[in-house]
C-alpha cells in the first residue's frame, strides 16, 4: 500500500532490500566541492566546503543541493543502510520511505506487542530514521509510532528524549552523527 506516495507499506513479510527494490530504488549521493562560477568560468573550490547533492531518483530527474558541509562530513548512501539492516537485524520490514526531497529516509519493522491489561495492547516499531543533510542525524528507537509520513515522522520524534523532556519514551537506543563513520 502506498501512503501519500512518499514510501511503501508491505503487508507480506519483505527484506528491506527488497523493498528499496519494489520502490524503484532510490538516488546516490555525492560530496562536491564548492566552488564560485563567475561569467561562464569556474574558480577554484572552497577550501574545506562541500554540497551534499542527491542525485536523479525514479520520480525526480533533478538533482537536489541539501545542504553544505566540511570535509569530516562522512556520506552514506541509502543502499548502505539497508544492506546493513538487512544484515544486521534481517526482520522483514513493515515501512520503508523518503522525506522533503529525500532528506530523510525511514523504515520500520514490527516488535513484539504486549497488553497493558487485557484487550488494552501496545504495539511496538522498531525504527530507523536517518538524515541526509547536515541537519538530522541517525537513530534507531523502539516507538509506538509505526513511520510513514512526515506527520508520524514528527510524532515519532516526540517520543524520545529530549534534554528539555526527560520524562518522554525512552525508545532512542542510537543516536549518530555524520561525522561517524
Amino acid at each position: 500500500m502506498q501512503w501519500h506516495e512518499l514510501g511503501l507499506n508491505f503487508q507480506e513479510p519483505i527484506t528491506a532490500g527488497d523493498a528499496y527494490e519494489k520502490m524503484g530504488g532510490g538516488f546516490v549521493l555525492q560530496h562536491l566541492p564548492v566552488g564560485v562560477m563567475l561569467d561562464g568560468n569556474t574558480f577554484s573550490p572552497i577550501e574545506n566546503s562541500f554540497a551534499i547533492v542527491r542525485g536523479p531518483t525514479n520520480k525526480d530527474n533533478r538533482q537536489i543541493v541539501f545542504d553544505y558541509t566540511s570535509d569530516h562530513y562522512h556520506i552514506v548512501q541509502p543502499e548502505e543502510i539497508i544492506a546493513a539492516f538487512d544484515a544486521k537485524v534481517g526482520v522483514s520490514i513493515e515501512t520503508l520511505g523518503f522525506l522533503s526531497d529525500g532528506r530523510k529516509m525511514f523504515l520500520t519493522w514490527n516488535l513484539p506487542n504486549f497488553d497493558v491489561v487485557e484487550g488494552d495492547t501496545i504495539n511496538l516499531y522498531g525504527t530507523v530514521m536517518f538524515g541526509f543533510d547536515n541537519l538530522f542525524s541517525s537513530r534507531l528507537n523502539i516507538l509506538t509510532t509505526r513511520l510513514l509520513c512526515l506527520n508520524t515522522w514528527r510524532m515519532a520524534l516526540s517520543e524520545e528524549v529530549t534534554e528539555k523532556n526527560k520524562n518522554r519514551g525512552r525508545g532512542t537506543i542510537y543516536s549518530g552523527k555524520h561525522t561517524n563513520k
